[in-house]
């Protein structure tokens, strides 16, 4: 990964956040050591934690309040969920497009890139993020 930002300048940009998958040498790279976890996870184990908290979640409401709180601090983690095997079974889809009302996201920022993006896995489409609301197109 290459940035000029560093410390908490870096965690607070979701898109290059990594939590506790950044390597040893990123911590002490990009002076974050102490502002995250002394841990370091694979990616993997990142995900099997967000899946068995997403398991956990009782309503879709609950489910995409969860993922929208990914997004807006890890983007890579999130991107990874949503198009993880797991996530493809069913929770990913219509739950997350018709959450979003008129008003958005409750004053928070818009959600990722404004663009659809063609995921490749067949039956699960594009997935299209815009203001206020995620959606999967079929």
């Amino acid at each position: 990964m290459t940035t000029s930002k560093r410390g908490i300048e870096l965690l607070q940009d979701p898109s290059l956040n990594k939590s506790t998958a950044f390597t040893e040498a990123e911590k002490e790279a990009f002076g974050i050591v102490g502002l995250v976890p002394d841990l370091t996870e694979t990616e993997d184990l990142q995900l099997s934690r967000v899946m068995m908290q997403l398991g956990h979640k009782t309503t879709d409401l609950d489910r995409y309040i969860y993922l929208v709180n990914l997004l807006d601090h890890n983007e890579t983690l999130f991107y990874r969920t949503i198009m993880s095997d797991r996530a493809r079974g069913g929770w990913v889809g219509e739950p997350l497009g018709s959450l979003h009302d008129d008003e958005g996201r409750a004053g928070q920022k818009p959600l990722g890139p404004q663009q659809p993006i063609n995921t490749g896995l067949g039956d699960i489409g594009s997935l299209a993020i815009g203001e206020g609301h995620c959606d999967l197109a079929r």
